[in-house]
């Protein structure tokens, strides 16, 4: 999310009365920014596109990157590239890997 997105969404949730509509909300919030697994976007290598996980950021705002998730063929990539594309922005590790190969 960008910071605008994100100030947004802290500005609509204060507007809520509900206690625990808020909690709700926050935690929500929380785990699209903090928990939800971050995949790099596609890196082209040879014949292959390679899926990693972002670990974290370092200072300078560059990612360190975790384990790879695998590879998938040009091929494969670009037949199903919008359904591998929601899955990675998802996060969903699970549903991308099916596509994939280690």
């Amino acid at each position: 999310m960008k910071f605008q997105e994100v100030k947004n969404e802290i500005l609509r949730i204060a507007q809520i009365s509900d206690p625990l509509k808020v909690v709700e909300e926050v935690k929500k919030l929380h785990y699209e920014l903090f928990e939800r697994p971050k995949i790099k976007r596609p890196v082209k290598r040879g014949n292959f596109y390679y899926f990693y996980l972002i670990k974290s950021y370092d200072k300078k705002g560059h990612e360190i990157l975790g384990k790879k998730l695998g590879r998938i063929s040009i091929q494969d990539y670009e037949e199903n590239e919008e359904i591998i594309e929601q899955y990675r922005k998802a996060g969903n590790i699970e549903k991308l890997q099916k596509y994939t190969q280690l």
